[in-house]
């Protein structure tokens, strides 16, 4: 029996969740829980933190990231 990939859910049935990376860490953004995890490796589990997202920063449409910086797209305007 042939293995069938789930679908991915398209970003209008989940606003505010979001998954970006720099060369380190990997994020997921759940802006509607206001918080988001960090790993280096989320494969392994490895070096995992849980963040509070400041409320200014809830509610994105994208959430985009390097090694420093992170951005933040509401409408046509962003944040850094």
């Amino acid at each position: 029996m042939e293995k069938t990939m789930p679908k991915f859910i398209p970003k209008s049935k989940a606003p505010g969740v979001d998954i970006c990376g720099g060369y380190y860490y990997r994020h997921i953004i759940r802006s509607d829980l206001g918080c988001l995890m960090s790993s280096s490796n989320f494969n392994k589990g490895s070096d995992l933190a849980l963040h509070s997202l400041h409320p200014s920063c809830r509610g994105g449409d994208s959430y985009l990231c390097d090694n420093k910086y992170f951005y933040i797209i509401k409408g046509d305007e962003y944040r850094g």
